[in-house]
């Protein structure tokens, strides 16, 4: 399996979270990819909607966690923090964009290794 993309996604753990079952995680990727967080995230950070922002990121930490995505746990936990404050930290959002890109890039890799 390959490691260049271990620091966006933990394969093993990942596996380990659902009994070995690489066909499972596969589906589980796909659906990271189709969900909507991300783009409703975008959205409300465009309309300065903190609070949907911040249940956005929420969103996308909780499925980064259950899938092992270090660097997106990370960085959604980083920015979900700053904006239950009420605030919009635009470092913590280059931060939080670079991880998910850079995380969801890397899928098509994981899920080739996985077949």
């Amino acid at each position: 399996m390959a490691s260049s993309y271990s620091e966006y996604v933990n394969v093993s753990e990942a596996l380990g979270r659902i009994g070995g079952n690489a066909k499972i995680l596969v589906r589980l990727l796909d659906s990271f990819i189709k969900n909507k967080s991300y783009d409703e995230l975008l959205a409300a950070i465009a309309d300065n909607d903190i609070p949907a922002a911040a249940a956005a990121a929420h969103a996308v930490k909780g499925m980064a966690a259950n899938l092992s995505m270090p660097a997106l746990y990370k960085a959604s936990t980083d920015y979900e923090q700053k904006l239950k404050t009420g605030e919009n930290d635009e470092s913590l959002f280059a931060d939080f964009k670079e991880a998910f890109e850079k995380t969801l890039g890397c899928l098509e890799d994981v899920k080739s290794d996985l077949a």
